[in-house]
């Protein structure tokens, strides 16, 4: 089943923002969110945007009970926006972080 929720942001230092990485902390309750379930997030304009999740405690079941969602946040300075937040069931990501960093570990050296 599809869930969602909205994450409000807002830019109180009085700088513009593009792509600012943001991270918040949100709770599920018992046994609506699994790890390894699909995610997304649409930014105010409706695009998506990539997304990461990190877990950050567990139900005694297994599930989310909180996560630390970190996002790329665009806004003018003082404004304010609404993400939206999917996850679940039938969510397919679009959006996907371009990482441009490799890492390969070849006895004692590691080289990035």
């Amino acid at each position: 089943m599809l869930m969602q929720r909205t994450i409000k942001m807002a830019e109180r230092d009085g700088f513009l923002r593009r792509s600012f990485p943001c991270t918040t902390t949100s709770e599920f309750g018992r046994g609506l969110f699994r790890p390894g379930v699909p995610s997304r997030l649409f930014d105010p304009q409706g695009k998506e945007q990539p997304v990461q999740v990190d877990l950050v405690r567990m139900w005694e079941d297994g599930s989310v009970r909180t996560a630390a969602i970190t996002l790329p946040v665009t806004l003018p300075a003082g404004g304010e926006g609404l993400c939206r937040f999917e996850y679940g069931d039938g969510v397919t990501p679009a959006a996907r972080l371009r990482n441009p960093v490799t890492v390969r570990a070849s006895g004692d050296p590691v080289e990035v």
